[in-house]
């Protein structure tokens, strides 16, 4: 398998890059009398990956809580976290390993020794694929 990077110049979600797979059609049993003739002739199938990895929180502002969906294209490590302004880390949401797929976290508005975060400004830094993406969400108290 090949994978490929498009550059797209005009995009609604101003996405740049978006990674393309080649797929080669799967040969007969029968079509397969020397190596290399079960493709032979035969143009690569493109597909676009429908889903690239992306983050999200609401509502916003929260009144207590938050909730934090994201989507995978492809099952992986998965390190979500957040952060204060300042930079401080208030809580890590998840660390592991998730399956492909559109996932759901809540954050209860704790910190990671399960203290009540302050009203304010954080944010959301999720790490998978090879891309991190950060999002702001406000808490209210």
């Amino acid at each position: 398998m090949y994978v490929w990077h498009c550059h797209i110049l005009e995009h609604e979600d101003n996405e740049m890059m978006r990674p393309y797979e080649i797929v080669m059609p799967a040969p007969m049993a029968s079509d397969a009398a020397e190596p290399g003739a079960e493709t032979a002739g035969m143009p690569p199938v493109f597909t676009a990956d429908p889903r690239p990895v992306s983050l999200s929180c609401f509502p916003d502002p929260g009144a207590g809580s938050q909730s934090v969906r994201f989507v995978l294209p492809a099952a992986g490590r998965v390190d979500l976290e957040i952060f204060s302004v300042s930079g401080r880390r208030v809580r890590t949401l998840a660390g592991g390993e998730f399956r492909a797929g559109e996932h759901g976290l809540a954050w209860d508005g704790l910190d990671d020794r399960g203290r009540p975060a302050p009203g304010g400004v954080y944010l959301y830094r999720l790490r998978a694929g090879g891309v991190a993406l950060t999002r702001q969400g406000r808490l209210i108290p």
